[in-house]
């Protein structure tokens, strides 16, 4: 029963609670609808206002309306009466505005000959008004001058357009001939004070800033007149006899720059000159050289000559401080004795002093000097006005002109050199400046052709050829110092076995290579003849190194074998003293190789010579020590066979000695006195000029002799061998006087 009441209470609780909800919904859709309703009046009330203020507007736009058109129609009234007036009036006016272009094309035509006639007039009045310029010249007022000067051309261009037979165009040009004439000699007048002569030092001295700067060369204000000068007669292509006005007076110059160099080579070549080979220009170049000099230049000549003193013509070509280098001899521990020498000095050449190579390189110089020069004279105006004719055309025809005779000379020059030498042979350091004139083409080419190429390229060839032909003849001189070795007279040897003449000459022809490093191996090389047909061309550093070793040591070899046989020289048949002349042989050889092997230790080139023989010093360092051997050898045997002393007799004789024993005993001590002075004098005049050498073998004959000596002569000086006369064989032996005779060894005193 209680569960029941709950139920009917649950259930009674629902439909309440559903009836209240019911209530709910139907108020919030009543609360909805009303709300709608009121919107809708709302709108409805906006809208009739809304359409109420737009027929008010659209009634006050159809009065407007109505006006407008009312005014547009009075506005049309008044336009077309307008319109009609001025059609009236059109009418009116056309005849008015013929007359008017009539009278203005008749006042142009009247100021246009009005303006003619002026300028016949003027054209008329040229000659008259230009006289007093003309007749004055361009010296003092060169831009007026060639102002006048352009109203002359001009005025000959307006007769000769109109008026050909008029006499005033005959007068006129008459004028600008003369003109012309005076612009030329003004530009020579000109080149010619300002062209100062230089000497061919001061050019070398130059640097590369200098030589290129053409304000260098000619004054500022002189460069501004030449170049004013030929732009005006470039324009007009009238610059012909400038070229020739500008060729004589900066070969002068030039001419002047080398003539020292080139008489001192003239001087020096061994083969006559042949003067029919030269050109005119280069014969002429010669006598101006010679002749033409101005007094400042005489003046600086003779103050450089009074410099000089009485030099010969190689001193007077010595190169700039620091070009040239010679070994200095301390730095060869050998050196300092043998080249005292004088035979052994000559034929010594210094690098870049040769004449020829001093000619080229002042002639090189001066020549991209000129270049320089002529570039900035030829300088294209900026103004296109101005900038009228062929420029490059006259700088090649200039070139052209200034530089054949020049190159010319130079060229056959060097050629006639080369023929001379040729002829004459090559070798040895006879033949040291060929390298020299070598490297100065090598170092040079690049300006040389920078310099001819664009100007006269049968000029280039030519000089390639004779920079072969040098080239060649370096190459045969060092395979002919070669054969010359091969071939050296075995039988000429110095007589106290002292270092040869050969090997000196070939070390010091070796170290003087060594200035020539860049180009020695190139000439060495297997294809140097095939490389070089048509113009220079050196091998790479790597080849020319392997090249040039392998050619010095085929010198040292050579050298080593023609020594040898040399050696073979001291040797007399049947000579019974034979001894001493095979141990003169090894001190000779000796000598030799201990020269050689002070050569290695400071020569530049021996890192060179290792390349093939890395171990070349110790190879003679070991013949140094197999001579020395062999010198101890044949001078001491025969005396450490004298000397030797039986084992019962080295602490002394005991008793009486028998007659047997005194009468070897005193043949002991009579040959070696005997012996040793003739040992004494031989040795005497040998020589060992390496002093530290000399004191080793002065050291190595002391220990190896006198102990056994000593020996020898502590055993017998006072056993009683000689009764009689002991002073006989015992005078002037003992060890002290034995040693101090030692010390006479090898001329020393």
């Amino acid at each position: 029963m209680a569960t029941m009441s709950r139920r009917r209470s649950t259930d009674f609780s629902r439909r309440t609670s559903l009836a209240v909800l019911a209530d709910w919904n139907g108020s919030l859709i009543l609360d909805s609808q009303r709300e709608e309703r009121e919107e809708a009046i709302e709108m409805r009330k906006t809208v009739e206002a809304k359409l109420r203020h737009d027929e008010q507007k659209l009634a006050y736009l159809q009065t407007t309306l109505r006006r407008g058109q009312h005014v547009a129609e009075k506005m049309d009234s008044i336009l077309s009466s307008f319109n009609n007036r001025l059609e009236n009036l059109a009418d009116a006016i056309k005849p008015l505005h013929k007359e008017t272009l009539k009278l203005n094309r008749t006042q142009e035509n009247l100021a246009e000959v009005d303006e003619n006639l002026k300028n016949i007039v003027v054209y008329y009045m040229t000659s008259v008004k230009t006289a007093k310029m003309m007749k004055q010249g361009p010296r003092k007022e060169l831009d007026e001058y060639l102002d006048k000067l352009r109203d002359i051309l001009d005025a000959i261009a307006h007769f000769e357009e109109n008026n050909t037979e008029s006499p005033e165009l005959v007068t006129l040009s008459k004028m600008r001939n003369t003109a012309y004439r005076a612009l030329e000699g003004e530009f020579e007048q000109v080149l010619d004070l300002a062209s100062e002569p230089v000497l061919g030092t001061e050019l070398l001295a130059l640097s590369q800033h200098e030589l290129f700067d053409a304000m260098g060369v000619l004054p500022s204000q002189s460069v501004r007149t030449l170049q004013t000068i030929v732009t005006f007669m470039v324009a007009r292509e009238e610059y012909g006899e400038l070229i020739g006005a500008y060729a004589k007076i900066r070969k002068r110059v030039v001419a002047d720059a080398f003539g020292i160099q080139l008489t001192a080579l003239m001087a020096v070549t061994p083969a006559p000159f042949d003067r029919r080979k030269s050109t005119m220009a280069s014969k002429k170049l010669q006598r101006t050289a010679s002749s033409r000099r101005k007094k400042d230049m005489s003046m600086r000549r003779k103050s450089s000559l009074n410099f000089l003193g009485s030099a010969s013509s190689n001193d007077l070509l010595q190169a700039p401080k620091g070009a040239g280098h010679r070994r200095t001899p301390s730095k060869d521990r050998n050196l300092d004795e043998f080249m005292d020498d004088e035979s052994l000095m000559t034929g010594t050449y210094d690098k870049g002093t040769h004449p020829y190579v001093h000619l080229s390189r002042i002639i090189i110089r001066a020549l991209q000097r000129e270049q320089a020069l002529i570039k900035r004279l030829l300088e294209v105006p900026v103004d296109p006005d101005l900038a009228l004719g062929d420029y490059d055309e006259l700088a090649h025809d200039l070139e052209y002109e200034l530089f054949t005779p020049l190159v010319e000379t130079w060229v056959s020059q060097g050629e006639t050199l080369c023929t001379a030498a040729s002829e004459r042979g090559l070798s040895g350091m006879g033949g040291m400046y060929v390298f020299d004139i070598v490297l100065m083409f090598k170092e040079n080419m690049a300006a040389i052709d920078g310099v001819l190429e664009k100007v006269n390229q049968e000029l280039v060839s030519r000089v390639q050829q004779v920079a072969i032909r040098f080239a060649d003849l370096g190459r045969q001189a060092m395979l002919g110092f070669h054969e010359k070795i091969i071939k050296d007279d075995v039988s000429r040897i110095p007589p106290d076995g002292t270092v040869h003449e050969l090997t000196s000459s070939s070390l010091s022809f070796m170290t003087s290579l060594h200035e020539y490093d860049d180009v020695v191996g190139s000439l060495l090389h297997e294809n140097f003849k095939a490389q070089n047909r048509g113009r220079l061309v050196l091998a790479s550093r790597e080849d020319s190194v392997e090249y040039t070793s392998r050619f010095l040591n085929e010198v040292l070899e050579t050298l080593q074998q023609n020594l040898e046989m040399k050696a073979r020289s001291y040797e007399v048949p049947k000579d019974p003293e034979i001894k001493f002349s095979r141990a003169k042989q090894a001190i000779f050889l000796m000598n030799n190789f201990d020269y050689v092997l002070g050569y290695l230790a400071t020569a530049p080139y021996t890192p060179v010579l290792q390349v093939r023989s890395p171990e070349i010093k110790g190879a003679y360092h070991q013949r140094v020590m197999d001579q020395r051997q062999k010198y101890r050898v044949y001078t001491w045997n025969e005396l450490v066979g004298v000397v030797e002393v039986p084992e019962e007799h080295k602490k002394g004789v005991s008793g009486s000695l028998s007659k047997k024993e005194r009468e070897t005993i005193k043949t002991k001590y009579s040959r070696f006195n005997e012996e040793f002075e003739k040992l004494l004098q031989y040795q005497e005049k040998i020589s060992i000029p390496n002093k530290e050498l000399r004191k080793q073998i002065h050291d190595d004959n002391a220990q190896y002799m006198l102990p056994l000596y000593q020996v020898f002569d502590d055993a017998y000086r006072h056993s009683g061998f000689s009764v009689k006369n002991p002073w006989k064989y015992l005078e002037g032996n003992t060890i002290t006087e034995v040693q101090q005779k030692f010390l006479r060894f090898f001329g020393a005193h």
